[in-house]
């Protein structure tokens, strides 16, 4: 997670990237997916001030950044705890998405509208989620359960089971259904090595 002010522009740069923003500042005037932008900045900053700060100074400003990142989410429909997400998050669109605050979710994961991420049978565990992972609009993925790297998660599947590295489930319940990975529905410049 964010430790430092490197992770933070690290942590800005790579969820720009999974956006498609590559070589230019995403902007802050517009539509919906600017902001989205704006949201995932308050996000990190607000996760940069829990994570760093012990002055007055720095927890009045950790507030202001909690304060918006918390009223974007409300009006986008995000419960995006803090330090739940690595670098590279995709948000592509609003709409409801709700994170349980003990999910853990890799890098460069893609998360798409109506999505739930969540716990059950009284065990307050979410799901361990690997790197490069996409998830589709609709999707549930309940319990303490493990998600593998480069998996990806079909539109309306409900995941109760551990998925493994690099196929492709759907269903209720979720079932693989083939060994294709999640890397053609995230942005390639994530995977250069320059980026």
């Amino acid at each position: 997670m964010i430790k430092n002010k490197e992770d933070l522009q690290y942590f800005l740069k790579r969820d720009a990237l999974a956006e498609g923003y590559v070589g230019e500042r995403p902007s802050f005037i517009g539509g919906w997916p600017n902001l989205i932008w704006k949201y995932k900045i308050y996000l990190r900053k607000a996760e940069y001030y829990r994570n760093t700060t012990t002055g007055v100074f720095g927890k009045i400003v950790g507030k202001y950044y909690l304060f918006r990142y918390t009223q974007l989410g409300i009006k986008l429909g995000f419960t995006i705890p803090l330090n739940v997400a690595e670098e590279g998050l995709s948000l592509p669109h609003y709409g409801t998405i709700i994170i349980n605050g003990t999910a853990k979710i890799g890098k460069n994961c893609r998360i798409m509208a109506d999505v739930c991420i969540g716990s059950t049978s009284g065990v307050n565990e979410a799901a361990k989620i690997g790197d490069n992972v996409y998830i589709g609009a609709g999707a549930k993925i309940i319990g303490k359960i493990s998600v593998g790297n480069d998996a990806c998660i079909g539109a309306n599947a409900v995941v109760t089971r551990d998925v493994e590295n690099g196929v492709t489930v759907a269903g209720i319940p979720a079932k693989k259904i083939s060994e294709n990975s999640s890397r053609l529905n995230l942005n390639e410049n994530l995977f250069n090595r320059e980026s």
